[in-house]
């Protein structure tokens, strides 16, 4: 059991991984290239996982055709822009934001729930890209 408790220093465990994935890993080692293909593929991820995700569901009101399921990655990716943007500034928020984000998350949610809410069947593309 005592060799199972520190696998990742165990040295036939790191040669065979040397072995097996060796040039692949010194040449992920550099840290800006590091970041680089964990973007490339939290991106790839990301988008497959949604468009998946949405062809699953057939029967729900959302986009199944290109555009809007390229409008849909698109509004991921504002959102996500907008919650980064946030963090970085986050000394210049309102107070109130600053002593309660969970609050005003939860909030933003709901008010996104809430237009939905308040929309009809025929409000167009832009229903469906929200819901």
């Amino acid at each position: 059991m005592q060799g199972l408790m520190q696998f990742h220093e165990n040295a036939a465990v790191i040669a065979w991984w040397e072995r097996l994935w060796g040039r692949a890993l010194v040449w992920w080692t550099p840290p800006t290239r590091r970041r680089a293909v964990l973007a490339f593929a939290a991106v790839a991820v990301g988008v497959g996982t949604t468009l998946q995700t949405m062809a699953r569901y057939k029967a729900l009101p959302v986009p199944h055709g290109g555009v809007g399921l390229s409008m849909v990655v698109l509004a991921q990716f504002v959102l996500l822009y907008l919650v980064f943007q946030s963090a970085r500034h986050f000394s210049h928020l309102p107070a109130i934001i600053r002593r309660h984000p969970q609050w005003a998350l939860h909030g933003s949610y709901w008010v996104l729930l809430l237009l939905l809410a308040l929309t009809t069947d025929g409000s167009g593309l832009w229903r469906q890209v929200l819901f």
